[in-house]
């Protein structure tokens, strides 16, 4: 079952902001962007290629982030990457808040510690259905 990534509105602003103006800039040589890629600022097609290209990763975050809970395996996508958890490895979950540092897209994300210690954090759109699927899989902890 796939469960999308909550998406925070400064989030979105941040990711479409950004991605949206290194696009402008890229197309209009407005002069933004050079200190993303200073030494092509005089190649305009090359520069246009890098600065799309960052675009582009920024993008696929937006639309790529999502978790595929499947069998016994947790698939965790960000943008071009992926990680895959044993779901029996699970040891607790708990929900958190904290910005940044996750493949999440907003400030209210579960916790995952797994393995012996390791942990991820990750923000599905509803929280509460994605723990009841991931109860049925594996046993584990939950933390306040």
């Amino acid at each position: 079952m796939y469960f999308p990534s909550k998406k925070d509105w400064w989030m979105s602003c941040l990711i479409w902001g950004v991605g949206i103006a290194v696009l402008i800039d890229g197309i209009f040589v407005m002069g933004w962007g050079v200190f993303v890629v200073p030494f092509i600022q005089d190649h305009y097609f090359i520069r246009l290629a890098v600065l799309a290209f960052f675009a582009a990763f920024l993008l696929s975050i937006w639309f790529r982030t999502g978790y595929y809970l499947t069998g016994q395996t947790l698939t965790i996508y960000y943008g071009p990457f992926k990680k895959k958890i044993n779901v029996k490895e699970i040891r607790s979950i708990c929900f958190v808040k904290i910005p940044f540092i996750a493949p999440a897209l907003s400030t209210q994300q579960i916790q995952i510690k797994y393995s012996k210690r390791k942990t991820i954090r990750i923000s599905p759109r509803d929280p509460e259905v994605f723990v009841q699927f991931l109860k049925v899989r594996a046993t584990f902890t939950i933390k306040a």
